[in-house]
């Protein structure tokens, strides 16, 4: 239906006057997008009664359910910390042991004493949140605590928790609904909650008694935050089945421990253990929440004002309403006449250039107006026929450059080689001296011409190479014994943590020579002293090549051109070294055309040097 639209929008555009069709292309997109900005708008305004309230609503929901379950979570981790941490204590062998002493010797202070300075000086100084430790027995009469004001008195334990601690196991343990300050059961000067397990016998793991661990209310108090879109207005509160507030996880403004929370969500717990809805709050409030109920029979509660959630949406309602009725109209046919006007020939250019993208450089573009599309229609037709010549050119230079620059300079490799190895006499030293150097500058020369011979297949397409099945560490041993000579000249050290049982790879094995001859000899030429390590390495996909070296390092600003021709960095522009700039470019172009990634770093513990990655792919 709209590739028909646009044909017929695209009929009537050729029937308008040529000066109207001669619009500038601005104006013609400047239509279509204020179509598309109407379209928009107008759904939008339509959207908006039907699904936006709902939709944000379920953001809201889903908002406030993961409130609700990182702070579930987090008092998880609070409840298991502090259960292990009671475990531990009364599993403690001293105390179990002081525990059976008492027992047995009711009247013997001095063990209660010892127990106390155990108890003070080893345990509860292990946790800032541990208030009090209380070691109570069968009856439920203190034996020892780190407050001594208790000893010997009657810890009243509530009937719901008392049948349950009685039957703790060894192993086992018990946590309290908390107890706020008021209520002077063992600590009086803060609000708290008790985990509870039982001491056993260490001979016969007979029960003689219950440890007490009194935890501060401030370990509930610094739950993990959830990034959230409406994280700033949510509201977390968390409460017994009693209705009373055990803490407000709220840093703003937050409520005092022992409130009445009563609100929906509590009673929701006698219904089923989760609650998602809109009802009214402790404050009269309307608002959106989420509530779970946990075993241990509290509530984690959060809440948002409806007026907070819906509050943007419908303070746009109106706006988007109104401006949409008032364009939608006027722009409607102007933006389907220059949309029509611009999109057949951005489509004929794109089949064009795609055809150019397959090979075929006789491809051209037929011109159909005279404004900027056509003018770039006239420019990309010029182009194509460039590149036709430039590909012409660039197959002879290929061509010319194997044979007529590379056959001379070997043959004059090969005729000085015999001069320096005296087959023609022997040479005064002097000769000998400027022989090294003819000999050094026609290597040099090899090499940047062997550069540009890769740099133009490259960028010809004419890469292709025979593919075999390579292994990565013997070609890095390959390379590292012909650069041996330039590690001793520079005092190098060189390692090899290759990677034992490393898989093959299939590709051109000159390719991966070139690569890592490249990387290494930049390694060499730009360092000093120190050590130049190279590793290979694998995960599940690929095969990893790393080269580190102690050297200069690179700049910052220098590493987002590394990779392209004839670039140098500052540094190495500083340093007394020579290089074509080519070499890294061809690193780049092989090991993308492996779909391979590379990247260079600075060394990832010196203040110097430089570290160089790559990887090749296992398909």
């Amino acid at each position: 239906m709209l590739t028909w639209l646009f044909k017929l929008a695209h009929t009537i555009n050729q029937r308008l006057p040529k000066w109207l069709r001669n619009f500038s292309v601005g104006t013609k997109l400047l239509g279509a997008f204020m179509l598309i900005a109407i379209i928009i708008i107008a759904l939008m305004t339509i959207s908006y009664t039907v699904l936006i309230k709902d939709h944000l609503a379920k953001k809201i929901t889903n908002d406030l359910h993961s409130v609700v379950e990182s702070n579930i979570d987090y008092l998880d981790s609070i409840i298991t910390y502090t259960s292990a941490r009671t475990v531990d204590f009364a599993s403690d062998g001293l105390i179990r042991n002081y525990t059976d002493r008492i027992t047995a010797n009711p009247d013997d202070i001095q063990y209660s004493q010892e127990l106390n300075t155990h108890l003070i000086v080893n345990k509860q100084s292990l946790d800032r949140n541990i208030t009090d430790i209380v070691i109570i027995d069968n009856d439920n009469i203190v034996l020892a605590a780190t407050n001594a004001n208790l000893i010997n008195t009657n810890i009243t334990i509530p009937s719901d928790e008392k049948v349950n601690v009685e039957q703790l196991q060894y192993g086992e343990t018990i946590v309290s609904d908390v107890h706020t300050s008021t209520e002077c059961d063992i600590t009086c000067n803060q609000d708290h909650f008790i985990v509870y397990a039982p001491i056993t016998n260490t001979q016969t793991n007979e029960r003689i008694g219950t440890l007490l661990n009194v935890f501060s209310l401030s370990a509930l108090t610094n739950p993990t935050t959830t990034n959230t879109t409406y994280s700033n207005d949510i509201h977390t509160l968390l409460v017994d089945d009693n209705e009373i507030l055990i803490t407000d996880f709220n840093k703003n403004d937050p409520l005092t421990t022992g409130t009445t929370i009563d609100t929906k969500p509590i009673h929701w717990c006698a219904i089923d253990k989760v609650y998602t809805g809109t009802y009214i709050n402790h404050a009269g409030v309307e608002v959106i929440g989420s509530a779970r109920c946990l075993d241990n029979n509290w509530i984690i509660i959060s809440e948002i004002p409806t007026t907070t959630a819906l509050a943007l949406p419908n303070n746009i309602l109106l706006w988007v309403f109104i401006t949409s009725l008032t364009i939608l109209v006027v722009i409607i046919m102007i933006a389907l006449l220059s949309t029509a006007g611009v999109l057949v020939p951005l489509q004929q250019l794109e089949k064009i250039m795609y055809k150019v993208k397959e090979g075929d450089l006789s491809a051209r573009v037929t011109i159909q107006s005279q404004d900027e599309l056509g003018q770039l229609q006239k420019d990309f037709n010029t182009m194509i026929k460039k590149l036709e010549l430039i590909d012409e050119e660039k197959s002879n230079f290929v061509s010319i450059a194997s044979h007529q620059l590379n056959t001379p300079l070997g043959a004059m490799l090969w005729q000085l080689e015999l001069l320096q190895n005296n087959d023609y006499g022997k040479l005064p030293k002097e000769a000998q001296r400027v022989t090294k150097e003819i000999h050094d500058n026609i290597l040099r020369l090899i090499d940047l011409v062997n550069d540009l011979l890769n740099v133009s297949r490259i960028e010809s397409g004419t890469t292709t190479e025979n593919l075999r099945i390579v292994s990565v560490n013997d070609v890095i041993q390959k390379v590292c014994k012909e650069l041996k000579p330039l590690f001793t000249k520079k005092n190098l050290h060189n390692e090899l943590p290759l990677a034992k049982n490393l898989p093959e790879v299939h590709l051109s094995e000159r390719h991966l020579y070139e690569v890592i001859k490249n990387i290494i000899s930049n390694a060499i030429k730009y360092s000093t002293n120190g050590t130049i390590t190279v590793t290979s390495s694998q995960t599940d996909s690929n095969v990893i090549v790393t080269v580190l070296d102690e050297g200069i390092g690179i700049p910052e600003k220098d590493k987002a051109k590394l990779f392209t021709k004839f670039f140098r960095g500052s540094k190495a522009m500083l340093s007394d070294t020579e290089g074509s700039g080519l070499g890294l470019f061809v690193v780049k172009s092989y090991v993308e055309d492996w779909d391979g990634t590379v990247s260079i770093n600075n060394h990832p513990m010196l203040e110097h040097g430089t570290e160089v990655r790559f990887t090749i792919p296992l398909h």
